[in-house]
């Protein structure tokens, strides 16, 4: 814009200006609307292009990003199946054993608790093997459901200390770390508190009961099958003397439970998941075979057992040594039988357990 434009301008706005001169003037600012208006359609026209590759970069992005999540979401579709297969594939084998450890635990820690092999529930899924187990204890004629177990193994490791989760259904549960006020067997060496006859005479008549009884001595087991004579009560579990039992103590120094083996003959399995021993061995034989094979599984044995403190190695070094003998046991009955036991000059010591109404038939 020159100076003199400018000038003519700037009189036009003041009315300096002749009438000829403003229509000149005029014509000219009129001839300025109209390259305006030119110039900003082309404006327009280069900032379309600009806004179309905005859109074509947002749209290609949200492709991208979609893409990623289809892509994720089918990996993991095909990475679940194949975790399943190959968690299935692992335990082919390994879970029955692993049953078995469970059971063999259970059945040698655990006096007079059986398990119903019935109402098994195993589930292997991302290479965890769950399970739980119905637990029993023989109560005069009839088997009373007492609680259950549930058991989480991570590949061949139990998932310690949040398994086994248990839960009881009686009405004095045991701890699930046993404690030493809890004891209900002791070895002849072992002093013992008073025993619990009063509470026994105490009941009604027309009740059956578990009790747990220590000798005055170390017995064979055909001695102590033989205490009983001809009563209907019967032997459920003994006690072994392992050779840390007089002391009550681990090799650690903790408090150690019993370990012992279920009475009943051959004809009854341990092991839910394991047949009748073809060779007719007797319970003491079972007892020291699955005592070695715990000793190979010590770590998940003494995961699974109540107690902390399992010395399996020290235990069947001393039982290879010494053989077995009893200390104590359960029994379980009427109990007006069982009372007739404090006459009984092997029997030093007594403790009530789980007392239930008459069952037999």
């Amino acid at each position: 814009m020159t100076d003199d434009f400018k000038e003519r301008l700037r009189r036009y706005q003041e009315g300096e200006l002749s009438k000829e001169e403003e229509d000149e003037m005029e014509q000219d600012l009129d001839k300025f609307d109209v390259y305006q208006s030119f110039l900003e359609e082309q404006s327009e026209e280069k900032e379309e292009p600009f806004i179309n590759s905005q859109e074509v970069i947002r749209k290609g992005w949200f492709y991208q990003r979609f893409s990623l999540i289809a892509t994720v979401l089918t990996v993991l579709l095909l990475i679940i199946p194949v975790l399943e297969l190959g968690s299935k594939m692992y335990y082919v084998g390994k879970a029955g054993k692993l049953v078995d450890l469970t059971t063999k635990t259970i059945y040698l820690t655990e006096p007079n608790v059986t398990i119903d092999d019935d109402r098994l529930d195993v589930r292997a899924r991302f290479f965890n093997l769950t399970f739980s187990l119905d637990l029993y204890k023989q109560i005069g004629g009839e088997k009373v459901r007492i609680g259950d177990w549930d058991v989480l193994y991570e590949l061949d490791k139990v998932d310690y200390p949040d398994y086994p989760d248990r839960e009881y259904v009686i009405g004095d549960p045991p701890l699930d770390i046993p404690h030493p006020e809890e004891k209900k067997l002791y070895h002849p060496d072992d002093p013992a508190p008073n025993s619990d006859w009063e509470r026994l005479e105490a009941l009604p008549d027309g009740t059956v009961a578990e009790v747990y009884v220590s000798f005055d001595q170390l017995y064979e087991e055909g001695e102590v099958l033989n205490l009983l004579g001809s009563m209907r009560s019967e032997w459920q579990w003994f006690a072994v003397n392992t050779g840390l039992e007089a002391s009550g103590k681990s090799t650690e120094g903790g408090y150690l439970t019993p370990i012992g083996y279920p009475t009943d003959s051959n004809e009854r399995v341990w092991s839910p998941r394991e047949g009748i021993d073809d060779n007719g061995s007797s319970n003491k034989e079972q007892f020291l075979r699955v005592m070695r094979e715990l000793e190979q599984y010590e770590e998940q044995a003494t995961d699974i057992a109540r107690t902390k403190w399992l010395d399996l190695k020290e235990r069947n070094d001393y039982l290879d040594k010494n053989g077995v003998t009893i200390y104590g046991g359960v029994v379980t009955g009427p109990v007006e039988e069982l009372l007739s036991l404090r006459d009984k000059k092997e029997i030093q010591h007594m403790k009530v357990g789980e007392v239930r109404l008459w069952n037999y038939d």
